[in-house]
């Protein structure tokens, strides 16, 4: 059948995890908070070079140079912030992808999901092609549903449109500044990408297919 079908390219598609393939170079910049705690510290580490194998995409010469920042919050959860774009008329001129804030806390492999989640986030931001991708596969899949509050344990704020995602947070709304797409695609190649390509074919393939760059 085509699902069969979709599944079994999706599988294939694992085999692009080559340890032999070219990095693409993502550097990490550590608040000294972060540079003292190890778990912390080696958690970016691992994600960052989980990431330079997975994301094959060219990253905008604007932002290939500087490293990624990364700061330390007393917050339970980790979290990307965008910083304000600098406009010329209704042209952008000058963007900043923000920093990623880690948290204290939770397990290594936690951390690391954390890290590569934080870091598509990152990516959207840093990409007008990407985040374009993103916006309309969301749209796609979500065409004609209604947002819903995330439930419980979520902020008053925190809506989706749910779809079939395998998580309702991958349809998270943030009107037209943001998605779930990315980051939520990568953490799900990081930690369960056999799930992914079986239970959800097509966005194993749209986020593979994302980072490859040939899309």
């Amino acid at each position: 059948c085509i699902r069969d079908s979709a599944v079994g390219e999706a599988r294939r598609k694992v085999s692009l995890f080559d340890p032999d393939l070219e990095r693409n170079p993502l550097p990490a910049k550590l608040s000294p908070t972060l540079a003292k705690d190890k778990s912390r510290r080696e958690a970016i580490r691992d994600g960052q070079r989980w990431l330079e194998r997975m994301w094959q995409r060219e990253i905008p010469e604007s932002h290939r140079k500087e490293p990624i920042p990364f700061e330390a919050t007393r917050e339970s959860r980790p979290f990307h912030k965008a910083k304000d774009y600098v406009y010329e008329g209704d042209e952008v001129v000058q963007g900043d992808p923000g920093s990623i804030y880690i948290p204290k806390g939770g397990t290594g492999g936690y951390q690391r999901e954390s890290v590569v989640h934080e870091v598509g986030h990152w990516l959207e931001a840093a990409d007008d092609s990407v985040h374009e991708a993103a916006l309309e596969f969301l749209k796609k899949r979500t065409e004609g549903e209604e947002k819903k509050h995330l439930g419980p344990g979520y902020r008053p704020n925190e809506y989706a449109r749910k779809d079939e995602f395998l998580d309702p947070y991958m349809g998270k709304d943030y009107g037209e500044r943001a998605t779930e797409i990315v980051s939520m695609g990568l953490e799900w190649l990081y930690k369960d990408p056999a799930k992914l390509a079986r239970e959800d074919p097509e966005f194993f393939k749209f986020i593979v297919d994302l980072a490859r760059g040939h899309i």
